[in-house]
Formats: C-alpha cells, sequence, structure tokens
C-alpha cells in the first residue's frame, strides 16, 4: 500500500514539474504582401501603352489574345464584387481585378501549384484558389448564354442546326453566299482542360459526351445510304480512335473512285473542325 501511496506522489510530482515547464508557442507567420506594388508591375509588364513584354509574350503567357482577356476582366469586375477593388479590416488594399484573373489563367496555363506565381503577383495559396474557383463559375455563369449550350440535352437541336447550316452553305445554289456562311464558327459541343494535359484519347475517355450518347440523348438525325436509313449521327475521326461504329474514318489511298470521293469528303469536312480548332487557340 505505502508503494502505492508513492508510486502516485511521483507521478502528481510529476506531472507538476511538466506544467511548470513552458510550452511552444507556435503562431501563424504572417507574409505581409505589397499588393500595389504587385499590380503595377504586371500593369507595365502586360497592359501599359508601352508593355515590357509584346502582345507575342502575352499570347504565350496567358494562352489568349490581351483584348479577350481584357474583355473578360472587364466583364467580371462590373458584374462581381470579388473581382472589384476592395479592402480588408486593416484598410489594407487587397488583389485588383487584374491580378486575381491573372492569377487564376495562369492556373489554368500551366496547371501548376496555386501559390506558383507567389512571388510576383503576391497571391498566396488560399487567394489562389479562391481566385480559381470564383473565376471558373462566374465566368460561366457571364458568358454561358452567349457561347455555352445550357446543358447537354440541348445537343441534339444544335447538331441539327449545324448541319442543316453545313447543307445549305454547300449546296449548289448558295454559292454566293458560302464565304459569308464559312467566317461562322457554332461549337454544339466542346471539352476543356488543363493545358497540355489533353490528347485524343483522354478526351475520349472523360468527356461527357458519349454518356449522353448511350441515355439516347444524343442527336437525332435522319440520313440514308445506300438505301439503308440511319436514325443516329456520326462522328468524323482519325486513325488514332477506336474503331467503333459511331467513328467514320477516312478511307488511306484510295484507288477506287468511290472510295477516293468518301476520303475527299470526309477529310473536307474534317478541316472545317481542324480550323475551328485553330481558331479557339487563337484566341
Amino acid at each position: 500500500m505505502w508503494a502505492r501511496v508513492a508510486e502516485i506522489e511521483e507521478q502528481q510530482l510529476r506531472e507538476q514539474v511538466q506544467a511548470a515547464v513552458p510550452r511552444l508557442i507556435r503562431r501563424c507567420r504572417m507574409i505581409h504582401r505589397n499588393h500595389a506594388e504587385a499590380h503595377d508591375r504586371l500593369f507595365a509588364d502586360y497592359f501599359a501603352e508601352q508593355p515590357s513584354y509584346p502582345a507575342t509574350v502575352f499570347r504565350r503567357h496567358f494562352r489568349m489574345q490581351k483584348e479577350l482577356f481584357l474583355r473578360i476582366v472587364n466583364a467580371l469586375s462590373a458584374r462581381y464584387e470579388y473581382f472589384q477593388l476592395c479592402t480588408n479590416a486593416a484598410g489594407k488594399i487587397g488583389l485588383l481585378p487584374l491580378q486575381k484573373c491573372t492569377v487564376a489563367i495562369r492556373q489554368l496555363a500551366y496547371g501548376g501549384t496555386v501559390d506558383m506565381f507567389d512571388e510576383y503577383l503576391h497571391a498566396g495559396d488560399t487567394t489562389g484558389r479562391e481566385c480559381l474557383k470564383n473565376f471558373c463559375l462566374e465566368v460561366r455563369e457571364t458568358f454561358r448564354d452567349l457561347y455555352v449550350e445550357a446543358n447537354l440535352e440541348e445537343l441534339p437541336n444544335g447538331v441539327e442546326r449545324l448541319v442543316y447550316n453545313r447543307v445549305q452553305r454547300h449546296a449548289p445554289h448558295h454559292h454566293t453566299r458560302s464565304y459569308c456562311r464559312s467566317m461562322t464558327l457554332d461549337l454544339a459541343y466542346a471539352y476543356f482542360g488543363v493545358a497540355g494535359s489533353n490528347n485524343d484519347l483522354n478526351v475520349l475517355q472523360s468527356s461527357p459526351l458519349f454518356n449522353q450518347q448511350c441515355r439516347g440523348l444524343g442527336p437525332a438525325i435522319d440520313f440514308t445510304v445506300n438505301d439503308n436509313p440511319y436514325k443516329m449521327g456520326y462522328y468524323l475521326a482519325d486513325d488514332i480512335y477506336p474503331s467503333w461504329p459511331i467513328f467514320f474514318k477516312t478511307i488511306r489511298c484510295s484507288t477506287e473512285p468511290k472510295r477516293a470521293y468518301f476520303a475527299q469528303k470526309q477529310e473536307a469536312a474534317r478541316k472545317d473542325v481542324e480550323r475551328a480548332f485553330g481558331v479557339l487557340q487563337a484566341r
């Protein structure tokens, strides 16, 4: 019994000694970022009347033309409070609209970490995540009525409209208007991802386009080939895609007149798609 009492007293003494030792207090380190100075540097580099970097460098760094970027910045800053100039509780100026949009675009263009450009733009990881999230949500909300279909259920109507326009454009009695029509690029469906991370095959696996096709929501297009009626559209593809019935590939080294004619029409139609993709790359 006396041994038990001694053990308890020793434990209490040990706890008292530990309580007397001061504990290490870890504090969050505050990094004082000069947002105004970072904005002035960004403005002088890309947006001044005589910028340090020309338009070609801007196109490479932002993956779009300067006019398009400024249009996005002006639209977001006019509609959403998050992209307007604001100050914190201490009266310190926060990130300006150019900085917030640049933080988001750099993440989308380079696919790096959220604070990859902290030294240049003075935006930490938490701010970087907020900029990217708000940028994606509000760009979609701002421009969806003009550029984006509301949902994939409306895709069949869009495809039918494109098919009609193409038939009208290539009809013999519309030669006088074919040039004007060819300048219009309409996309019924588009899939985007981080720059440099997508190719034909992994987009095929991740895009929801064929999910809707399997549910019977694909384009309902009626046409007849060799007296055989078809109720479903098809997609023009090259040799890299799998041999699915829905993919129509060209005929290589065709010698027969019918096969050569098919290859000519198939490749000509695919050129329109490649041209549209080239326009998107140039934006």
